[in-house]
């Protein structure tokens, strides 16, 4: 985004500068050198034991494996789309969409239990379907 790129020209020798995006990762990573990622549930929402892609194409991408860094990241492309049907559309609207971070954490296998009033849980309904979402990539 172009504030980021700003922020960059302006202070990024004095600090360092994250977009909390998976799917900017690697660009960044390449392009800027980047050295950290937080302050996104992306890392524990893409990835689960055993299939661990975002950490596999950031360790070949820092040792200087480009192609093979390519190649995981692109492999992740059908759970980037359900993260972005269900999560990243979110973030755009006027709040954090907690009720569905939550449930996908919970579906998971992490504990938090429901959202903090005045936020709702998901549906009974929504929560199948992201559930039948999760199954269809790989991490359920």
């Amino acid at each position: 985004p172009e504030h980021t790129e700003q922020v960059r020209r302006l202070v990024g020798d004095k600090i360092l500068v994250c977009i909390p995006s998976e799917e900017h990762w690697l660009d960044n990573i390449i392009k800027h050198k980047d050295q950290v990622f937080m302050s996104s549930p992306d890392p524990y929402s893409i990835q689960v034991p055993g299939r661990l892609l975002m950490r596999e194409y950031t360790e070949k991408a820092m040792t200087g494996d480009l192609p093979g860094a390519r190649a995981v990241r692109e492999s992740l492309e059908p759970v980037r789309r359900v993260y972005m049907k269900w999560m990243d559309a979110k973030w755009r609207e006027p709040s954090v969409p907690i009720n569905v971070i939550k449930c996908w954490s919970q579906l998971l296998g992490f504990t938090g239990g429901d959202p903090r009033e005045p936020g709702r849980p998901l549906s009974g309904e929504q929560k199948r379907a992201l559930k039948q979402d999760l199954e269809a990539v790989g991490l359920l």
